[in-house]
């Protein structure tokens, strides 16, 4: 079979055959239903990353500089990491509801992710890839609620399925040059979307050459020096190339140092997977592995002849990527888990796969693996609606009247202090005319400034009338007033709320003669300080 023939392969006449049509469908509408069934928004970055997209559309597709974070070294950068993806978003920037829209995007990114998967194991001629499809889409709790959300990393989950399977193809049908640039426009495409991502990529392509290497006693050299290509172009493609990368270097590589050194206020997927969590998220994806290494075990004497050499060799690439992301879960962050989550799945597909070839009971697993995805999706369903009703979960109207209220009342360009980083993406959705302190994440300002940094934190946790420049606690004898340090440091007369994080401010304020309460939400508040 010709390369040409097997790129053409998703427009021959069986990619549109009933039963392929019919999986495309329940791939995309699932998780469309899952995510407008929900009264919130999963994850409030997606209300940042859809009125980004609405910018590019509305004043200039070649314009990354983002002034509404003023105290973060993205506004001095005037670079953007999540271009391509904001780029990709603007078809859905069309229309009066943007909450809407945000979620019918994740619903079709949540689609492309799990159609890319189910394709590269019927590619594979993997038994039941729809079953494994759907095991991977309920695997965890974290892996459930952020591929439900509207994040970059859900595309990429989908280009690691495309790499992978053009990694995959067998040596016969492989025309040198469409090959490369194959792997090349992947390399491309994944850090055009999601800069963060192209070390994941580049691991991917040195772990499947040295797997080749073991098994075919060869290394791909020409295939990794295109995904660096591919990546280095995918940096290149857009503006500010530079900036953007001293901005990756700022979120990968400095906030790994900073988070071993200092207490931020770093959101839970940014730091280490602790017991309880492990307890909580991964006991169900860790039992299938625990299976799939004993059937490993109990197979190892026997003949894997009838085991092609891509099969092997995808086999090695997935142990190791699961072992990588398993212990950068442990000790770095918990959304590693999300990488090694989706190479388990591969790997324990392939071994059962095997283990088939001798036991020949496929009824028995089978009916084990849909009772084990019937039990994950019902606890991991549950877990999800119970993120719905914490406060990391966000209605579409938060800060909705607080954020309309500024736009009315204040100059354009009114900088709005906000205690909580995180609150910045429902302050921004609602209102582009003021400014805002930080966002995205809280080592951009802890890059730019720490002394302002540790004063936003201390008034974030403290809720006391003081702050300080340093880590807390806070000496009140060598503190700083923060109606002060609001206006001084941080330019600002005004103080949007958090109530349910807040609330201790909220109370010193409401008493304080400095401070009015200007606007009261259902879980939010804005308070105005100083003179007239």
């Amino acid at each position: 079979m010709a390369y040409s023939e097997y790129m053409n392969g998703w427009l021959s006449p069986r990619i549109f055959s009933p039963k392929v049509v019919g999986v495309f469908l329940l791939l995309f509408i699932l998780p469309l239903l899952v995510i407008l069934s929900a009264d919130k928004v999963a994850d409030p970055d997606a209300l940042y990353h859809i009125r980004h997209a609405w910018v590019y559309r509305t004043q200039s597709l070649t314009d990354s500089a983002f002034p509404w974070v003023q105290f973060s070294v993205i506004k001095t950068a005037g670079a953007d990491l999540w271009y391509g993806f904001h780029i990709l978003l603007t078809p859905f920037t069309y229309g009066n509801n943007l909450g809407l829209n945000i979620k019918i995007a994740g619903g079709i990114f949540a689609g492309l992710m799990l159609f890319s998967f189910y394709h590269f194991l019927r590619r594979q001629t993997i038994k039941w890839p729809l079953v494994w499809t759907l095991i991977l889409y309920v695997s965890s709790a974290d892996f459930f609620l952020r591929n439900n959300s509207s994040r970059p990393q859900t595309l990429s989950l989908a280009l690691l399925s495309l790499l992978m399977l053009i990694f995959s193809l067998p040596e016969k049908s492989k025309n040198k040059w469409r090959h490369l640039l194959a792997v090349s426009a992947m390399g491309f495409v994944a850090t055009w979307i999601h800069a963060a991502f192209f070390w994941i990529f580049l691991l991917l392509g040195l772990i499947y050459a040295a797997s080749s290497f073991v098994v075919k006693k060869r290394l791909p050299f020409a295939e990794i020096g295109a995904l660096i290509f591919g990546n280095a172009v995918g940096i290149a493609l857009r503006p500010n190339p530079l900036a953007a990368a001293n901005l990756l270097y700022t979120q990968l590589f400095r906030l790994a140092v900073e988070k071993q050194r200092v207490s931020l206020l770093l959101g839970q997927d940014i730091l280490p997977l602790d017991f309880v969590s492990f307890l909580r998220q991964l006991i169900p994806f860790a039992v299938l592995i625990l299976v799939a290494f004993f059937l490993a075990w109990k197979l190892r004497k026997k003949s894997d002849s009838k085991l092609s050499d891509n099969k092997k060799i995808l086999q090695y690439t997935s142990l190791v990527m699961l072992v990588i992301f398993s212990l950068l879960a442990l000790t770095t962050a918990r959304r590693a888990s999300d990488i090694a989550i989706f190479y388990g799945i591969i790997l324990a597909a392939l071994v059962m796969e095997k283990a088939l070839e001798y036991f020949r009971r496929p009824r028995l697993f089978l009916g084990v693996l849909l009772a084990f995805l019937l039990i994950t999706a019902t606890r991991h369903i549950y877990t999800l609606r119970e993120h719905l009703r914490s406060f990391s979960a966000v209605p579409v109207n938060r800060f909705q009247e607080v954020a309309l209220w500024l736009k009315a009342n204040t100059v354009p360009r009114t900088i709005v202090f906000h205690p909580v980083w995180d609150s910045f993406p429902s302050l921004f959705f609602w209102n582009q005319n003021n400014y805002y302190i930080n966002g995205m994440d809280p080592i951009f300002t802890y890059a730019l400034n720490q002394e302002l940094y540790w004063q936003q934190h201390n008034i974030a946790i403290g809720g006391k009338m003081y702050a300080c420049k340093t880590p807390p606690p806070c000496d009140p004898i060598k503190s700083v007033d923060i109606i002060q340090i609001i206006q001084k440091d941080f330019h600002s007369n005004y103080i949007a709320l958090d109530l349910v994080r807040n609330s201790g401010l909220a109370r010193n304020l409401i008493v304080d003669p400095r401070a009015r309460l200007m606007v009261r939400g259902a879980d939010t508040a804005l308070f105005k300080i100083g003179g007239e």
